[in-house]
């Protein structure tokens, strides 16, 4: 409450409290008190009112109905805060469990380019529809340029096995999720340097449909929250939800 809505009596009480402390540091920048303060204000201009002119009933009864109005206030404040408090751990909750849904399904996000630091391999995954007979995993730099052409069917993973991804599936009979890595090198066997990579594929399914995929499609595998904004896990990594531009059932 500020001081400018005392009543002349209490103004004078707070004013000879106020003298009567000359010597300390008083800090109150805002120039508002609170219940307490009104109490005190209230018992001290009783204490030192004039006994030749006391303080009459209603105007004792205003002051008193003035405290009963500021606890109520401060009561009505900490009550909303803690709704507030509530509704937003809620919200929350809906957010996430209205996600929920999304796991195993489609996403296409917006920004399909795998990171590489130029010196470690780098593992991804792509959505096979259909089986491919036939096709390539194409590399691309960030001008368009394709650097790298590796046939899926006769893909070498890392344990040495020919036609085979990261997890020991036949490409040629496979659809799905499938992993791969790159060691980062172009077609001529050398490293390549540190930046953004588009990796995609070109194939033919064995249904004879000709398809084009890329990182951009991906299976959502969870749903959490950080700071209240949803990510979803797609593949190696978690994406903002605010970065996918769609989500579908798997056909």
């Amino acid at each position: 409450m500020a001081v400018d809505t005392l009543t002349p009596s209490q103004k004078s009480t707070f004013n000879s409290l106020q003298s009567s402390k000359a010597n300390r540091i008083i800090e109150n920048p805002d120039g508002k008190l609170d219940g307490d303060d009104f109490l005190k204000l209230f018992l001290e201009s009783l204490k030192h009112q004039d006994p030749t002119s006391p303080v009459e009933t209603k105007d004792m009864m205003a002051q008193t109905a003035q405290l009963t109005t500021v606890e109520t206030n401060v009561a009505n404040k900490k009550a909303l805060e803690a709704v507030t408090r509530t509704l937003t751990k809620s919200s929350e909750y809906q957010s996430q469990f209205g996600l929920l849904p999304a796991i195993g399904k489609l996403a296409v996000i917006k920004d399909d380019t795998l990171e590489y630091d130029g010196v470690n391999s780098k593992d991804f995954k792509l959505y096979f529809e259909n089986p491919p007979s036939s096709g390539s995993i194409v590399i691309s730099d960030s001008t368009g340029k394709k650097i790298r052409e590796i046939s899926l069917l006769q893909y070498k993973n890392e344990v040495g096995e020919v036609g085979e991804d990261e997890n020991g599936l036949k490409i040629r009979d496979s659809e799905g999720m499938l992993s791969f890595t790159w060691d980062g090198k172009n077609n001529d066997g050398n490293k390549l340097a540190k930046g953004k990579y588009k990796i995609e594929a070109d194939y033919t399914g064995k249904n004879a449909k000709v398809y084009n995929i890329n990182l951009g499609t991906n299976i959502v595998e969870s749903v959490k929250f950080e700071n209240s904004e949803p990510f979803l896990k797609l593949g190696e990594k978690y994406v903002k939800f605010s970065e996918i531009s769609e989500i579908s059932e798997i056909k």
